[in-house]
């Protein structure tokens, strides 16, 4: 897996990570990169051992041709000034701008397209107890959307899963039709990680893991390792499972709405 952007401080390191085999650039590369950028081979030489520096006009251009999107080229315009800047001052302010981005990268909140949220009331009645989300998403699954569909489905009394479709339409995160079906309402929903009710989001869907693994441990992915690692590469970890999420969602979005699936994912220090 490439390391995005956003895991580097340093342009150089992250062009070598795209171009490069260890200590030399492909065939081909370097000469490739020097004509879009447009500049020498030999001051591209100089450039990547740390001689001189990219100018921003040049920078620019050098993203685009390593296929950044517009918010990464941004960051990557980011580092060079940052390895431009003369004072310890100037350096200091740039440093300060690309923990920003980074932190703002690892925020779910911004890479995941929110338009509805929940008054602080509903929150509390949304995120109690694990099936008024499992209801909200089977809505969208056409072969799930009548109550005794869902009720199966779940294993839920009657009574009980009425009761949360009644929530479901009354706060509008799910529409009842003509013909007795329930769809899913308008909006997505996510939680802030300092929201009051992220602690019981995150226990009600592990709880449901353990008991998916008590009933079926073969069916499902379950993994969990205890390791050690650097602090440097700690964060590079983070990086990478907060991309993999972007692009789990960026499969989940277009796909079909055939079954319900839960998704997992842990990673912290335990001494914490």
């Amino acid at each position: 897996m490439d390391k995005e952007i956003y895991s580097f401080t340093d342009y150089r390191l992250y062009i070598k990570c795209k171009i490069y085999n260890g200590d030399r650039a492909r065939r081909g590369e370097l000469s490739s990169l020097a004509v879009a950028i447009p500049c020498q081979t030999s001051y591209l030489s100089r450039v990547m051992s740390g001689e001189s520096d990219l100018s921003l006009e040049q920078a620019d251009c050098a993203g685009r041709h390593l296929g950044l999107s517009q918010d990464e080229n941004s960051y990557f315009l980011l580092l060079v000034q940052y390895s431009r800047a003369g004072t310890q001052s100037l350096r200091a302010h740039f440093k300060r701008n690309i923990a920003t981005a980074q932190e703002e990268r690892l925020s779910l909140h911004k890479r995941v397209g929110v338009k509805q949220v929940l008054s602080k009331e509903d929150q509390a009645t949304y995120y109690s107890l694990w099936y008024y989300a499992a209801v909200h998403v089977m809505t969208g699954i056409p072969a799930l959307q009548t109550k005794s569909a869902m009720a199966q489905e779940l294993g839920l009394p009657a009574n009980k899963l009425a009761e949360i479709l009644e929530f479901l339409v009354n706060t509008g995160l799910v529409k009842e039709v003509p013909d007795g079906r329930y769809h899913t309402g308008e909006g997505k929903l996510h939680l802030k990680k300092d929201s009051r009710m992220i602690l019981r989001h995150h226990s009600n869907w592990r709880t449901q893991a353990i008991r998916s693994m008590e009933k079926d441990l073969e069916s499902g992915i379950h993994y969990s390792v205890l390791l050690n690692c650097s602090k440097k590469d700690a964060n590079i970890l983070r990086s990478m499972i907060a991309k993999f999420i972007q692009d789990f969602m960026n499969v989940v979005h277009p796909s079909s709405d055939e079954e319900m699936n839960c998704l997992v994912i842990d990673f912290f220090n335990p001494k914490a």
